[in-house]
Parts: C-alpha cells; sequence; structure tokens
C-alpha cells in the first residue's frame, strides 16, 4: 500500500507586531487554520517553530475557534463564569469583570439566556467576550464572522476595536472575507498552503485601478475570444476565469461603452462595474477567487 504526504503549509515565516492586527487571507484548505493551530500548540509542525518575544508569551494567548467554544445548555452569564474560574479569576473580580464586559458588548440584555436559545451573531460575540475575559495579549481568531449577517457583522468588529483600543490587543486573524480583511494593518496572502505576499491592505490596493470591469460569457471559449479582440482593438489587459474576464481600469464608465463596441458580434451575456476590493487584490496575485 502506497501512501501519499500532503504539504499543508510550505515553508511560511512571518512576524506579529505587538498591537497590530496580521491578517491571513485565504480561501478554505489555503493552510490558514493549521497555521492558527501551529501557533496555539494544537498541531506539531514536522519542522519549524514559533518563537516568542517573552519566554511566556504562548501563555497570553486565547483563541476563537470557527466553531463557538461555548456549553449552549447553559446561559451566557454561567458560561462566562465558567471560564473565570478556569482561568482562576476570583468570585468577586469575575462578577465585576463579566458585567463590565456584557455592557460594553451589548449583550446584558442576552446575559440569562441559554447560547441554545442565541442567534449566529450573539454566539460569536460570546464566544469573544469569554476569549477575552483572560485579557490576553495575543488574540487568535479563525473566521470569527464567517456565516454573519452585516449587522452582526458590524457589531462583533465594534467591541473588538474597542477592547483592542483599550488594551493595545495583538490580533492574529484567518479570514477569507475581503471585508474583515479591511480591518487588518497587514495582510499574509495564502495560496496552496504558501504565504505569496505580506503587506498592508492599503499597499496591496495600490497595484489596482480604481475600477474593475466584469464581463460574463456564454461559456469559456467566447471568453477567450472577446479577450483577444479587446486586447487587438483597445490594448487592455485583463484576467480570464473560466467564463468571465475582469479588467482593473481607472475609469469604467467610459471604458465600458467602448467595450461594448468592440464586441458587438460577441456573446457578452453581462457588464457590470465595481469598486475594486480586497478580494480583486487577491485575485490578482494569486489567479484564485477567495470563496472557492
Amino acid at each position: 500500500m502506497v501512501i501519499q504526504s500532503k504539504t499543508i503549509l510550505d515553508s511560511i515565516d512571518f512576524e506579529i507586531s505587538s498591537g497590530e492586527i496580521f491578517g491571513l487571507l485565504g480561501p478554505n484548505g489555503s493552510g490558514k487554520s493549521t497555521t492558527l493551530s501551529v501557533i496555539a500548540g494544537l498541531v506539531q509542525p514536522s519542522r519549524g517553530q514559533v518563537e516568542w518575544s517573552e519566554p511566556d508569551g504562548a501563555q497570553g494567548l486565547s483563541v476563537v475557534f470557527q466553531t463557538p467554544s461555548l456549553d449552549k445548555r447553559l446561559t451566557v452569564s454561567q458560561n462566562l463564569e465558567l471560564t473565570c474560574r478556569l482561568f482562576g479569576i476570583s468570585k468577586l473580580s469575575s462578577q465585576e469583570l463579566i458585567l463590565q464586559q456584557l455592557q460594553r458588548s451589548g449583550l446584558t440584555e442576552h446575559s440569562q439566556k441559554k447560547v441554545m436559545e442565541l442567534s449566529g451573531g450573539l454566539k460569536r460575540r460570546v464566544d469573544l467576550v469569554r476569549a477575552l475575559l483572560s485579557q490576553p495579549k495575543l488574540l487568535v481568531l479563525d473566521e470569527p464572522t464567517s456565516g454573519l449577517d452585516e449587522a452582526s457583522f458590524r457589531k462583533f468588529w465594534e467591541y473588538l476595536l474597542s477592547y483592542k483600543a483599550e488594551r493595545n490587543l495583538t490580533v492574529l486573524l484567518a479570514t477569507h472575507s475581503p471585508q474583515e480583511s479591511e480591518h487588518c494593518d497587514r495582510l499574509a496572502i495564502f495560496s496552496k498552503a504558501k504565504i505569496v505576499e505580506i503587506a498592508s491592505a492599503k499597499d496591496l490596493k495600490k497595484r489596482l485601478s480604481n475600477d474593475v470591469v466584469q464581463l460574463k460569457f456564454q461559456n469559456e471559449f467566447e471568453a477567450q475570444k472577446a479577450q483577444k479582440s479587446l486586447s487587438e482593438k483597445l490594448k487592455i489587459s485583463m484576467i480570464q476565469l473560466h467564463s468571465e474576464l475582469f479588467i482593473n481600469t481607472d475609469n469604467g464608465a467610459i471604458l465600458i461603452p467602448q467595450i461594448v463596441d468592440a464586441l458587438e458580434r460577441q456573446v457578452l451575456q453581462e457588464v457590470s462595474l465595481k469598486n475594486a476590493s480586497m478580494s480583486d487584490v487577491f485575485f490578482k496575485i494569486t489567479g484564485e477567487e477567495l470563496s472557492h
């Protein structure tokens, strides 16, 4: 029997500065969660190591996993009280601490509800409160807002950023969300078990023009024909993904009529214009989509 080995992480290397939000941006299966597991001490790498600037650095770490680490049969307050007991926080101190963080996170009215009665957004916020009760120096977040609606997403980040500002918290975040990546000071772009680039979101966005024109065709063959035609007639470059073409430009409103005229005999199904996002940046750097 032949057992084939698979490389989950391929010689990744990065440093995180105190007080920054460092993001691991990439699609599912790119190695982000494994990286967090190695840093949290849950997975032992075959080679390499995690180094801390302080001898007891790992003791100041707290983790929010993809699935909330809460007992769904207990109330919100009971879950937080249990967490305080596990960290050796006195009953008097824990009561004050829990009340303070429930109020700060907007969860006071839900404190006596069982976790099983809460929405997904509320569960994620409770789990964040739980992780912060130990007052960690480094908070590790694994896809913390995946599946949340816009309001829940906003409240989660409002609470986290408020806490971070007060405590100078360092955050390590794994995400495939372009919107979430905008909160990061720096980003490590993950693709196929490797880090292909590390830079600030601002610097990464400078590589793109202001607009992205997206063209949809009936099939991949028609997209290839259109790409050749546009390259010859308009002298513009683009990226093809299956039956779609993506064009970065400084003025999409002017370019779109020119494209339509140039492709009058092509099978063009749809044209759309949007502002460039981190999803477009990722696509340009890796040739991959964040959502796959």
